[in-house]
């Protein structure tokens, strides 16, 4: 009798631990499908990012060109109005 005893108390302590690593892999599982959907967000945000910053270092490099064609003296008196980087800068 004892030995029944024995034996159902096991075998209710395996199906109780059973149902709890069912539950703690479902929780894992859906951890994992959380942590790979914010994983794919910041890997766009990362991406967008990026291309912003290379747009910008493309206009930063034209304005560059544009300003070292204009003339290298300083003059207080000179219109630039109508200069190649003022116009750029006022696309902007």
């Amino acid at each position: 009798m004892k030995v029944i005893r024995l034996l159902v108390c096991l075998l209710a302590v395996a199906v109780l631990s059973a149902l709890y690593y069912r539950e703690d892999a479902a929780t894992a599982r859906l951890m994992m499908t959380q942590y790979k959907q914010n994983q794919e967000i910041l890997f766009q945000n990362l991406q967008r990012s990026y291309h912003e910053k290379q747009e910008l270092e493309d206009k930063n490099e034209a304005l560059e060109q544009a300003a070292s064609k204009e003339t290298i003296s300083f003059d207080w008196h000179a219109d630039i109005s109508n200069s190649a980087v003022i116009k750029q800068l006022q696309k902007r």
